[in-house]
C-alpha cells in the first residue's frame, strides 16, 4: 500500500505530505483512472464496487481515500493510498481535496457523505476547471435534500406522500393527535443521529433553536431505500427498493431488492421535482398497515446500501466511469428483484 498523511494546513495553508511507505505501481492498460472517495470510513464495498467495473472495463484503478482519521478508517486500508484531512465543515477543506487532486492526478472524487456535498456542489466550478469531476448533484438540489423541511415541502408540491412535517418552532398541539407518536429530527441531520422518537406531543422536549428541529408523524411499518441514478443528461435510468430488514447505525445491515412500482414512480416524481439530481442518490421510505408509500428522506450521494443495488444490476460505479471516459453506455433500467446481502463485520489489522 503507498500511504501518505496529509497534515492539516497550518497559517501557511500549505498542504505537507509525508510518505510512510511505498509500493511502486505499473499502469499497463491504455487507460487509466485515479479515483478519490472523500470522508472514506467504512465504504470498502464501494471502493470494490468500483474497482469491479473498473476491471470489467479493462480500466487501471487506483483509488485514493480521504478521512480525517485514516488510521482508524477501514476503507482507507482497502485502498492504494490514504491521506489525512482536515474537517469537511472547515473553510479549507474544497481547496485541501483540490490540491490533493492536483497532486496525484486524480480526476474523479465520489464524495460519502451529507455533510459535504453542500461544499462540493458550492466549489464545483474549481473542480471543473482543474480536470476533475466530482460526483455531486446541483447546489439547489443538495441544499433541497439537506433541509428536511424544505424536502418535506417540495416533495408533497410534487405529489410524492409524505409524513405530516412541521418545523419544532411552529408546532400546534392543536392540529396533532394528543396521543399520536411522533419523531422529532434535526432538521438537517444524518445518519440517525439525534433523532427521538416520541410517544405524544405531551413528551416534546425543549430545545435551544426549535426551527432547527421538525417534528414529523411517526409512520410504522416497513422501511425502503430506493437506490437512484441519473445520467449527466438528466434523465432517471435505475430505481432499485430494497427492504431494510435491519438496520445498524442508520445503515442497513440486511436488506432484499423487492420491485414496487409505487416506489419507482416515486423515484420518477422526486427526479422531476429536484431536476438538479445527478448521479446516484437514494430515498427512504415507509410503507404503512394500510399498504400506503411515504418518503421521509433524500440522500444526495450513494446509500449505504448501494452495494446490494449494484448486486442486482445497477451498476451505477460503472456507468460513472464510463461517462468519464466517454465509452459507450451500458446504463440500463433492467434489475433483478430478490437479491439479499446479509452484511457481518471484518476487521482490519495493522501495527502502529
Amino acid at each position: 500500500m503507498l500511504w501518505f498523511d496529509v497534515l492539516t494546513p497550518g497559517p501557511s495553508e500549505e498542504i505537507v505530505f509525508r510518505e510512510v511507505a511505498a509500493v511502486s505501481s505499473e499502469h499497463g492498460n491504455s487507460r487509466s483512472l485515479n479515483l478519490l472517495v472523500t470522508s472514506a470510513g467504512r465504504r470498502c464495498e464501494l471502493m470494490d464496487c468500483f474497482r469491479s467495473d473498473a476491471n470489467q472495463l479493462g480500466i487501471d484503478l487506483r483509488i485514493f481515500a480521504a478521512d480525517l482519521n485514516p488510521q482508524m478508517s477501514p476503507a482507507s486500508h482497502h485502498a492504494d493510498q490514504a491521506f489525512m484531512v482536515g474537517r469537511c465543515t472547515h473553510e479549507n477543506y474544497p481547496h485541501q481535496i483540490l490540491e490533493l487532486c492536483r497532486a496525484n492526478h486524480i480526476t474523479l472524487v465520489v464524495p460519502t457523505i451529507d455533510t459535504e456535498l453542500q461544499i462540493f456542489a458550492d466549489h464545483i466550478v474549481e473542480f471543473q476547471q482543474a480536470g476533475v469531476h466530482v460526483v455531486v448533484s446541483s447546489s439547489a438540489a443538495v441544499r433541497a435534500c439537506r433541509d428536511k423541511a424544505e424536502t418535506s415541502r417540495i416533495l408533497a408540491q410534487a405529489g410524492v406522500p409524505v409524513p405530516r412535517t412541521v418545523l419544532l418552532s411552529e408546532f400546534d398541539p392543536q392540529t396533532f393527535a394528543p396521543h399520536a407518536p411522533l419523531i422529532l429530527k434535526p432538521i438537517g441531520g444524518s445518519s440517525s443521529v439525534g433523532i427521538e422518537r416520541l410517544s405524544s406531543s405531551a413528551k416534546i422536549p425543549s430545545k435551544p433553536n426549535p426551527q432547527a428541529w421538525i417534528l414529523q408523524d411517526y409512520i410504522d411499518g416497513e422501511e425502503f431505500t430506493v437506490n437512484v441514478f441519473v445520467n449527466a443528461q438528466g434523465q432517471l435510468v435505475s430505481a432499485i427498493p430494497h427492504l431494510r430488514q435491519e438496520i445498524r447505525a442508520g445503515e442497513v445491515s440486511k436488506g432484499t431488492t423487492q420491485a414496487i412500482p409505487a416506489l419507482q414512480d416515486m423515484a420518477t416524481r422526486i427526479a422531476a421535482a429536484l431536476p438538479g439530481l445527478r448521479g446516484p442518490f437514494c430515498f427512504q421510505a415507509k410503507r404503512d398497515v394500510s399498504g400506503a408509500f411515504y418518503v421521509f428522506e433524500i440522500n444526495a450521494r450513494f446509500g449505504g446500501g448501494f452495494p446490494l443495488a449494484h448486486r442486482a444490476g445497477g451498476q451505477f460505479s460503472r456507468w460513472l466511469i464510463e461517462a468519464h471516459f466517454g465509452l459507450p453506455s451500458t446504463e440500463t433500467s433492467n434489475w433483478q428483484a430478490g437479491w439479499t446481502f446479509l452484511r457481518y463485520d471484518q476487521a482490519v489489522y495493522f501495527q502502529s
